[in-house]
């Protein structure tokens, strides 16, 4: 006969260890946004994202159209995690992709790939591993750059407003 008892404790116990491990994930991604904040002048905020597939070959008023049958019809649309980064100190600041995210039910392992770079991660020390060598990448530097570049609206503002009064006054 089948120990069912046996196998609903190992459920529970199965469960729990998810809910640790996730919350660990999490705790890694709120250091890895705190650090990236205090060493960017809180320029850089780094975060997981969950996007809609698209199709890439699809002209952008067809992709529109193609979600009709999802939006209608019920259907789900497929979707995936990214790690994201954008400039907190900028309103509707662009959201810059640097990697596609993948985490497993049970928190781990998770996945992080980008450029030719697939790191799976068993545990908090190869994730952290990972999402240093991530920070290392050229392509992604760029990225992150292009956004601590961004200046606010009102700073352009006052640049202009600033140079108009000094040009009234010569």
């Amino acid at each position: 006969m089948a120990d069912y008892i046996d196998a609903f404790k190992q459920g529970l116990a199965a469960a729990e260890a998810a809910e640790r491990a996730k919350q660990e994930i999490n705790e890694i991604f709120r250091e890895l946004d705190i650090q990236m904040r205090a060493g960017s002048e809180g320029k850089i905020s780094i975060d997981r994202k969950e996007y809609y597939v698209r199709d890439q070959g699809m002209a952008p008023a067809f992709a529109a159209l193609a979600t009709l049958p999802y939006v209608l019809g019920g259907r789900k649309r497929e979707t995936y995690w990214a790690v994201v980064a954008e400039n907190p100190l900028i309103p509707d600041s662009p959201t810059k992709e640097l990697a596609t995210w993948t985490q497993g039910r049970s928190g781990y392992p998770c996945k992080i790939a980008f450029a030719n770079v697939d790191r799976s991660c068993a545990d908090r020390e190869s994730l952290e591993i990972a999402l240093d060598v991530l920070l290392r990448d050229p392509t992604v530097g760029e990225k992150l750059s292009s956004l601590m570049r961004l200046e606010p609206p009102d700073s352009k503002k006052e640049e202009q407003s600033q140079q108009s009064d000094s040009a009234g006054s010569e």
